[in-house]
């Protein structure tokens, strides 16, 4: 009994020495708790927006050393703040320039002759703001006689363009003016430049079809010359179709001469020999 409480105890006393060497080593490894160690704060990123008010930079830091020994971590590494929240520049907004007109004669003149002053001018529909732009909303010239009130100069129209679709098909052609000389100081407007109309394309192209030729004729003579033709089917190119590869023709003739169980007898005729068949007599000759 001495002996199994003597182990007892000494068991007791291994374990509860082990647990007071790990506490220890604990203890030594972390000691006081370690916060997080971060870098300075980089510069600002560019505002995102020149103006408006939707512009925004950011900046960030880098962690350096993480949190130990139960050490806190809870600081920001990026920051976002606005910028460049000003209104942006809006330029002025006009209507259409009106037609030159003349506003009077000037006592200045250069050239021969009277010498006049014409202006054009527009409207500001929306004023500028922000620092915005405006241009000259009134222009005035003073021309002489020579020099002013020129007209529109334009070409005739041109030829009608090609039917704009397919073959035998409605479409769209144009035809125009060329502008040969601007309006200045007031003069005759161009006018319409440009045409269109409705047509219909032109007839689809047919190409060149040659067919096989046909057998050679028989001769059709029993005594003397005659002629045996062959024929073929031949489609010449319309409209521009593709022409034929080789020379069109739908017939061709020939010579022949035939004597079939007959004796020919030679006429004179007007005191010439022709060769022919006046008479057909059987050929007896075995």
């Amino acid at each position: 009994m001495i002996l199994l409480g003597n182990k007892i105890n000494r068991l007791f006393f291994n374990i509860l020495f082990s647990y007071f060497l790990f506490v220890g080593s604990q203890s030594d490894d972390c000691g006081t708790p370690q916060d997080c160690l971060v870098s300075d704060w980089e510069e600002f990123s560019p505002c995102s927006h020149s103006c408006g008010d939707s512009g925004v930079q950011s900046r960030k830091r880098t962690i350096l050393k993480e949190a130990s020994c139960s050490g806190e971590c809870n600081l920001n590494i990026t920051e976002t703040r606005e910028c460049s929240r000003q209104c942006c520049p809006k330029n002025c907004v006009y209507s259409e320039w009106t037609k030159w007109f003349k506003t009077g004669k000037s006592s200045e003149c250069e050239l021969p002759g009277e010498r006049w002053a014409y202006a054009r001018q527009r409207q500001i529909t929306e004023v500028a703001s922000c620092g915005g732009y405006c241009d000259n909303h009134k222009v005035e010239r003073k021309c002489g006689n020579l020099l002013c009130a020129k007209d529109c100069a334009i070409s005739p129209w041109t030829v009608w363009s090609l039917c704009q679709a397919p073959c035998e098909q409605d479409g769209i052609r144009f035809r125009t003016k060329i502008i040969l000389q601007e309006p200045e100081c007031g003069g005759k407007e161009c006018g319409i430049t440009e045409e269109e109309e409705e047509c219909k394309s032109g007839k689809c192209p047919v190409d060149c079809q040659l067919g096989p030729w046909s057998s050679w004729s028989t001769c059709d003579v029993a005594c003397g010359k005659s002629n045996y033709t062959r024929s073929r089917f031949v489609q010449l190119p319309e409209y521009d179709g593709a022409v034929c590869t080789e020379e069109p023709i739908e017939s061709q003739t020939q010579t022949c001469e035939n004597y079939v169980n007959v004796d020919c007898m030679v006429g004179v005729i007007g005191g010439g020999q022709i060769d022919t068949c006046l008479v057909q007599i059987p050929n007896m000759s075995p």
